[in-house]
């Protein structure tokens, strides 16, 4: 989430274009303002969180001032076809949480439903997150709804659609002078232990790079190299049979179109403005 100071925000909704926006705002503004540290104040700062997209369900718990300011200028967001969303979705979340399933070809259709089961179960953290609320692995699976509305209030009321962000872009810059102040809003910084410990495990690998010998190296580099081009060729092929699966009549198709309804609702309204 993106506010410019008293004019505009903007909503960053999981793979929306929102990071185009973001380095197109950024452009213009130069570095974004201090990072704001969210937390919920039942838990205390020990359980800090580092959210990439919170809701504005998320966002009225954690930062309800946040919610305030909203109420108070023009608010952008992009929208995506649900099921082209969640295809990238899928495919981010094969990359980052399920390396070794990818690279030995698991069918893909299986691991889409399982990640749908979940889904339905409103589960949208692994068990390793179970203590963050705001859990990541999933998050790019959330309902575009969810960032645009707060129960039954539009909160964002300029939308447009991921595949021409240019006028949604446009409009924001148009409102923004040469030089202000733009405050990112949806991510908070790590506590000083977790900090502490990232530090220390820099360190350690460094040191271990230091000890190996350049022949051990120069094969590692190829290693890296070689399997960087395996998940590729995997993530392609995954792509074109869970994008086939999705574009015929199936389980599959019915699944997702049941659960982010609501999103196809508020995307093909773009067509009738």
């Amino acid at each position: 989430m993106l506010v410019a100071s008293g004019l505009f925000a903007f909503l960053h909704i999981p793979k929306c274009a929102g990071t185009y926006i973001r380095k197109h705002l950024r452009d213009k503004s130069g570095a974004f303002g201090s990072m704001v540290r969210l937390e919920e104040p039942a838990q205390g700062l020990k359980n800090l969180v580092k959210p990439d997209h919170i809701t504005l369900e998320q966002a009225s718990r954690l930062a309800p001032n946040v919610i305030k300011t909203l109420r108070s200028v023009e608010v952008f967001a992009l929208l995506r076809e649900p099921s082209e969303r969640f295809t990238s979705s899928f495919l981010q979340y094969q990359k980052e949480y399920a390396k070794p399933e990818l690279l030995v070809g698991r069918d893909p259709v299986a691991a889409a439903h399982k990640i749908m089961d979940r889904l339905c179960e409103g589960d949208y953290s692994d068990e390793a997150d179970r203590n963050n609320k705001l859990g990541t692995p999933l998050v790019h699976f959330r309902r575009q709804r969810d960032y645009v509305y707060l129960e039954e209030e539009k909160l964002a009321r300029r939308l447009g659609a991921s595949s021409d962000p240019g006028p949604i872009l446009e409009e924001m810059l148009d409102l923004m002078p040469r030089s202000m102040h733009v405050e990112e809003i949806d991510s908070a910084p790590l506590n000083s232990s977790e900090t502490v410990s990232q530090e220390f495990n820099r360190i350690e690998r460094y040191l271990e790079r230091l000890s190996m010998p350049s022949a051990f190296l120069n094969v590692s580099k190829k290693a890296d190299r070689w399997l960087g081009n395996q998940i590729q060729r995997r993530l392609s092929e995954q792509k074109t049979l869970l994008s086939k699966e999705i574009d015929q009549i199936s389980d599959l198709r019915s699944r997702i179109e049941a659960f982010y309804s609501r999103d196809y609702e508020l995307f093909y309204s773009l067509r009738g403005r």
